[in-house]
């Protein structure tokens, strides 16, 4: 049941985050109306630099293969959902991946905004590419272009990604 609703739950969100209107303007007005409901003083600045250092680090955690670096990114209950539908557990997922795609790289192509739910939870939204990668039968695959969307939490004073969800962008 817990599954379930995080589950609902991101499917709200992604629905919410897709509908609004992308940019900064709107990231900056949601962060606003999020502080003056909760009553808290954040600086937007200083969150919003953690958490691309939080993305920054999982990203070059995957490119170089470095499973503790990566994951020490991650929340414990880190859970992603790939465009197909499909849900991996993060030891195994990563893995599983770099046994097989000894050469993909991903890259963030543009920051497209991050909105605050909260001050502790924020979406990071941004356009990315994947290279290098093959098909099991190790045929190259052209360069990849998808959207993300991270969900970051911030515990223990640091941001940390419990789960994100992508998509290709087809064109």
């Amino acid at each position: 049941m817990k599954k379930l609703f995080m589950v609902l739950s991101l499917v709200f969100l992604l629905c919410f985050t897709f509908s609004c209107q992308q940019g900064e303007e709107a990231g900056v007005e949601a962060t606003v109306g999020v502080e003056a409901d909760v009553g808290i003083e954040v600086d937007v600045e200083a969150e919003e630099e953690a958490i691309r250092e939080t993305m920054n680090k999982a990203i070059e955690g995957i490119n170089n293969h470095d499973i503790q670096a990566h994951l020490s990114t991650l929340t414990e209950d880190f859970e992603s959902w790939s465009g197909r539908g499909e849900k991996k557990a993060r030891e195994k997922s990563f893995t599983e991946l770099w046994e097989w795609q000894k050469n993909v790289k991903y890259n963030v192509v543009e920051e497209l905004g991050i909105t605050f739910i909260s001050p502790d939870v924020a979406l990071y939204k941004a356009r990315c590419e994947s290279t290098g990668e093959i098909e099991k039968d190790g045929t190259p695959i052209p360069r990849n272009e998808w959207q993300g969307v991270w969900i970051l939490a911030k515990r223990g004073g640091k941001w940390l990604i419990p789960a994100w969800y992508t998509r290709a962008i087809e064109e």
